[in-house]
Order: structure tokens, then sequence, then C-alpha cells
């Protein structure tokens, strides 16, 4: 690999039980993913990816937030691409690794353009008035919104379903995992009782 190929990888070294292993990430999949170009997406590296390796694509750090999930407690950056749309990046909480990648898209994508090109999806997930308020997706009356999973792939898509059409407006990107601990994790609105 020579010229812009090498300066398009990112070496990830990560240390381990005396061990020295790399894995490259593209960072160029990461700014064609906030495209909805999903076709060469396989995941954020299970090495983590830390928030100063990601590229400029996603633009500048408009806001952070702290939010809470199932599992736990992410530190979220909020990004604003010259493009449009916006970009939240979530990482563990306080460390600076990366978990997800969600990219609100500024124009929606026709569903059955985006899923053409990928396998049957791991599993899809109807969001209830909860999701559609913890998520910040904005439906027309009478739409449904899934959450469409391919776990293997670290690779989540929201569809508005709604009568004018199918229509992607979120594509996230996150480390490969089981689609179910997606959903459950991450995806599904828990409530967590006060003390």
């Amino acid at each position: 690999m020579s010229g812009p190929a090498r300066l398009a990888c990112v070496a990830l070294l990560v240390v381990g039980c005396g061990r020295l292993r790399v894995r490259s990430v593209d960072p160029l999949t990461i700014c064609q993913l906030l495209r909805g170009e999903v076709a060469r997406w396989h995941g954020l590296p299970a090495a983590h990816l830390h928030r100063a390796e990601l590229p400029d694509c996603l633009g500048p750090i408009v806001g952070t937030d702290v939010r809470m999930f199932g599992v736990g407690r992410y530190d979220v950056e909020r990004h604003a691409p010259a493009g449009g749309g916006g970009v939240d990046v979530f990482g563990w909480w306080g460390d600076g690794r990366v978990l997800a990648v969600d990219a609100r898209l500024s124009t929606p994508i026709e569903a059955s353009a985006l899923l053409a090109g990928l396998p049957p999806a791991d599993r899809t997930y109807r969001y209830d008035p909860p999701e559609l308020d913890s998520w910040g997706v904005v439906a027309p009356a009478g739409a449904v919104v899934d959450e469409v999973v391919w776990g293997v792939r670290g690779l989540a898509v929201v569809i508005v379903r709604a009568a004018g059409g199918d229509s992607v407006v979120r594509v996230r990107g996150f480390e490969p995992m089981d689609a179910a601990r997606w959903i459950d994790g991450f995806v599904r609105f828990v409530a967590i009782p006060e003390h």
C-alpha cells in the first residue's frame, strides 16, 4: 500500500498478554457510513477505536452529553458534518474508546436502495413511543419505526415506514456483537427506577 491509501488507514495497536496485535481501520468507511454507503461496513474494531482517531468527515464537536443505557453510562460527542445531518459518537464513559457512531442523515435514503446490497438482517426491532422520544426520531402520523440490525457487521439502520414509502433516517456503526445484545443494551428504552 502506498501514498493516499497508506494515509487512509489508521493502525490501532493493542498490547495484551505480552504480544502486539495490529488491526487496520479505514477511516473512509466511517465517512461512507455517514452518507448511508454501508456495503463495505463491517463494524468498528474490537480493539476499540479512540476518539482521537476519528476522521475529519464527522465535523467539529458541537456538544457533549452523558447518556445511560441498560448496559452502562456513555460519553456522547455531537458532531456537525459539513454535508448536514448530525453524528453522535458514543464512547465508554471516561476513557475515549468508541462504542458506536450514530449518523442522522441530512436527507433520508429510500430503504430498498440501501438494503439491496446487504444480506438479510439478523433482527428487527419496532420502536415504541419511549424509543422514539429517547432517540429523537420524528415520524409522520400512522408511520412505524424499525431498527434493522446486522450484528455480525456492526451495523444498524433506523427506517421510518410510512404511507409514502420506507426511508432510512439513521445509520449506526458499532463493534460487531449479537443483534439482541445491541437492541437490549443500546436501543430499547429501559426505565431506571429512582431510589
